[in-house]
């Protein structure tokens, strides 16, 4: 049904008069009945939403939304919202909405969708001032409102307009699921954490670009807005050639990557090992002067100026490939061998190997600095070298005081040497609420440096996640994150040589993003595998939850079933003897020989 009236006056009085309002939409709609409509829960949303509110007497078809409206002050960014709503109306109901910029709010025609950010729109503002107001100076916050036959999304800023598109899609697929039309309702949402991300190891995996394209429009539903992307060799460095492999992704690749990431609200963040675990690079014959150990290619030497000669090259190409990018990641994990060579067997008697860990790590910030990004840093290292790492992942013991008396002694006296404007990624992929942890995040914040914590899909597990664990640990750690206000959170997929393919990380992905949004939502585990099953494949999937369960225990007797000694993956391995079939064994017992 098509009609025109003044639609700024009617959408105040219906908040002002409400029975005024039901009296002439009754005239309006000529005496119909009202339609049978589809309230959804804010359970069925993925990121559950901060605040749901139900209008009774309220409802749109989302099938018969004929125009998207948007506000006179229009940038790029809204306009890819309102054009991305349009193609999902398209896709969902087969109807090809108009997209109007308005200029007036004096007539519209309905069924439609408004789309403004108040900040940026007089006219918005005013339309918009029965509303609840998106939360202050979140520029990712939005409020939805569905009244009868219009939908009014107002944004914080650009992100929160494009967030509160992405609710109202997932809204339209339950009515498109349930073929009814929604009910009145008021959204009103932000993020408790900054940053959600996602990490891709792009060294593991042989994706086409244009799936990548499509993940990253994918993420993006789900209200992700960062993907630390390792590079390893698989870029095509133009200043270092010998480094990149044959399938690297070119620097003009990795520009168009990060441009369609920008549209979707997305970063690309490049994640470039440059101390410990480059073996990518020091395997080459041309950096063996710069190990830290001449026969051990597994970290750089901290002092020698050839070092920062060298993968600063590699980061200025990553940077430059990665333009309106505010982080990078510099990895500095797990740095083996440290203090070895000639150069920094001297150092170290003076400065130890913390004070070696922190050379590199202020040069490395001083030089992102000067590019205008800001530091991102695992944060395991100097933990270990101040004696406390452990404390992080072992419950605490009749030692724990005097061992973080001493480590934060330890870090006190050199705490100055820290890099003040970086950001300390915490990581721990188990559970995470060990009074260590704990208290390391509290370390940070009372030393005013800027944190993260980053758990994991996979780890050291064959082909796909441990599902057994794995949920339980991520919302661990990321409600742990939001309790104690650090900035985000980074979800890992590691996948080393355990055969993990990209599609495996969805599930955890996805939990992370949800935990990070809205941390108290949903309460427990088996409603977050109800949800996540919904969202990402659909009605009509019954079953599908014991099948990811029993995926996982057929990969438990993958791993290790038959084996005598070790597991499938590892050198070392030992097969158990084959039964003998010239005679029937007896009953049970080729089970029992052969159980993992």
């Amino acid at each position: 049904m098509k009609i025109t009236m003044n639609f700024f006056n009617i959408h105040r009085k219906y908040y002002s008069g409400f029975t005024i309002w039901l009296i002439l939409l009754a005239g309006v709609t000529w005496g119909c009945q009202e339609e049978v409509s589809v309230k959804i829960d804010k359970s069925q949303l993925l990121p559950s939403p901060q605040k749901v509110k139900f209008r009774e007497g309220n409802a749109i078809n989302p099938a018969e939304i004929e125009t998207i409206y948007l506000y006179s002050e229009i940038d790029e960014d809204a306009r890819f919202a309102a054009e991305l709503l349009k193609g999902q109306i398209q896709q969902l109901f087969g109807r090809e909405a108009d997209i109007q910029v308005v200029h007036s709010y004096q007539d519209l025609s309905l069924p439609a969708v408004v789309l403004g950010i108040a900040a940026e729109d007089s006219e918005f503002a005013a339309f918009s001032s029965s509303l609840p107001a998106p939360k202050a100076e979140n520029e990712q916050s939005y409020v939805l409102d569905i009244a009868k036959d219009l939908v009014a999304i107002s944004g914080g800023g650009d992100a929160g307009l494009f967030y509160g598109v992405q609710t109202f899609i997932q809204l339209m697929e339950e009515s498109k699921w349930a073929n009814q039309p929604l009910s009145g309702m008021i959204i009103e949402d932000w993020p408790e954490l900054e940053l959600r991300w996602v990490h891709y190891n792009y060294f593991f995996h042989l994706d086409r670009f244009e799936y990548l394209k499509e993940s990253i429009e994918k993420l993006a539903k789900y209200k992700v807005n960062g993907i630390v992307f390792e590079f390893e060799d698989r870029f095509k460095y133009q200043t270092q050639p010998f480094v990149g492999a044959p399938t690297s992704l070119t620097p003009e690749q990795v520009k168009e990557l990060t441009y369609h990431a920008h549209k979707y609200h997305i970063d690309i963040i490049p994640l470039v090992q440059g101390f410990g675990h480059a073996a990518y690079l020091l395997k080459h014959e041309e950096l063996k002067h710069l190990r830290e150990d001449p026969e051990i290619y597994q970290s750089f030497c901290p002092l020698r100026e050839g070092t920062y000669e060298f993968i600063f090259d590699l980061f200025q190409e990553t940077i430059d490939a990665t333009p309106g990018v505010e982080y990078f990641h510099v990895g500095g994990d797990e740095v083996r061998v440290m203090g070895k060579c000639s150069l920094c067997r001297e150092k170290k008697e003076e400065i130890g190997e913390l004070g070696l860990q922190l050379t590199w790590l202020n040069r490395v910030q001083e030089f992102m600095k000067e590019r205008g990004r800001t530091l991102v840093y695992w944060d395991d290292m100097p933990l270990k070298q101040a004696g406390v790492y452990k404390t992080t992942y072992n419950p605490a013991d009749q030692t724990f005081d005097s061992v973080w008396a001493e480590g934060t002694k330890k870090l006190g006296g050199i705490i100055d040497q820290f890099p003040d404007d970086g950001v300390y990624m915490r990581w721990n992929y188990r559970m995470a609420r060990d009074k260590g942890n704990l208290k390391i995040l509290d370390w940070y914040r009372e030393n005013n440096f800027k944190a993260m914590i980053a758990t994991a899909v996979i780890g050291d597990y064959p082909l796909i996640p441990d599902y057994k664990t794995m949920p339980a640990y991520i919302k661990s750690f990321v409600t742990l994150g939001a309790e104690k206000e650090v900035m985000g959170e980074l979800c890992t997929a590691w996948g080393d040589d355990s055969g993990n393919h990209f599609e495996i990380y969805w599930l955890g992905f996805l939990e992370s993003s949800e935990y990070a949004w809205s941390s108290k939502d949903p309460a427990t585990l088996e409603q977050y595998w109800e949800k996540y099953i919904r969202r990402f494949f659909g009605p009509n999937t019954e079953g599908l939850i014991p099948a990811f369960h029993n995926l996982s225990e057929r990969v438990d007797f993958w791993d290790v079933g038959l084996m005598e000694k070790g597991n499938k993956r590892r050198k070392g391995y030992r097969l158990k003897s084959l039964p003998d079939f010239q005679t029937v064994p007896e009953e049970g017992s080729w089970s029992q020989h052969f159980q993992p």
